[in-house]
């Protein structure tokens, strides 16, 4: 699960959402707005599309998210997708196969596996 995240360039979209609009197409509307914005530099996806949840606010049901798609390519980024940079970074990861329902299941292990390992999670 820890692991080194190689340095990379990528393309995201960042919102504040209601929790009840995070669902599997709240996923595909975005990165389909990424991919249609990348055009011919879709050839140039270095990994998989990956999601950031830079805030989880389980009092007022809102999320702050980020999904991204890694690719290299030098289009600037327009409106609300932009063009950024990861250094790189000690990171977590898991592994998730399944239907976007069952997903905080591996929020979960993420997070218990920080915990006893006295590892501080912070968003990019």
């Amino acid at each position: 699960m820890s692991m080194t995240l190689d340095s990379m360039t990528f393309y995201s979209i960042r919102e504040s959402v209601n929790m009840t609009e995070i669902n599997a197409e709240f996923f595909a509307t975005r990165y389909a707005e990424i991919l249609d914005y990348l055009g011919n530099e879709k050839s140039k996806i270095t990994r998989p599309p990956f999601v950031v949840y830079h805030k989880w606010d389980e009092e007022r049901r809102t999320a702050d998210l980020e999904v991204g798609i890694p690719v290299n390519s030098d289009l600037e980024g327009e409106d609300n997708i932009k063009r950024k940079s990861l250094e790189t970074v000690e990171a977590l990861q898991v592994d998730f196969y399944g239907p976007y329902t069952l997903t905080g299941k591996a929020h979960l292990a993420i997070d218990e596996y920080a915990e006893v390992n006295g590892i501080d999670l912070m968003g990019i």
